[in-house]
């Protein structure tokens, strides 16, 4: 889902490269914070993001944080852009 979907505001690239092994990334300013796509798909958003805790990273992170017996300690395959890191930790 790109960027440009996940929110009912205008949202606009900031910045915007090609990757030869990930293809297009673009930054997008979007309702008050930044989202990082990569190949199409948001891998992370900025921690200032309003809607941070509505997003799926902070939903994801608090339901297995609820179903762990030592949150102390997580292995993590994928950081993407490594907002998940910030729930975790």
């Amino acid at each position: 889902m790109s960027a440009r979907k996940l929110s009912a505001d205008k949202p606009r690239i900031i910045y915007s490269t090609v990757s030869s092994h990930s293809g297009p990334i673009n930054v997008w300013a979007d309702a008050g914070g930044l989202v990082l796509e990569v190949g199409g798909y948001p891998q992370s958003v900025s921690l200032d993001t309003p809607t941070l805790s509505e997003r799926y990273w902070a939903r994801a992170t608090k339901e297995v944080a609820s179903r762990l017996e030592d949150p102390k300690r997580a292995l993590v395959v994928g950081v993407g852009g490594g907002t998940i890191l910030h729930f975790i930790f």
